[in-house]
């Protein structure tokens, strides 16, 4: 939720519903491969 925040701050400003409903979406993206979310925070800040 901490990179929804960074990210989207201008466009969600303080509604935290927008935060929480980005992150599950995120979280649970259907299309997305195995493992998303570890892939996503251990692998791309390296880059």
């Amino acid at each position: 939720m901490n990179s929804a925040y960074n990210d989207y701050h201008d466009l969600f400003a303080e509604n935290l519903d927008y935060y929480v409903k980005y992150t599950n979406n995120f979280i649970k993206d259907e299309d997305a491969v195995d493992d998303k979310v570890y892939y996503y925070f251990t692998m791309i800040p390296k880059k």
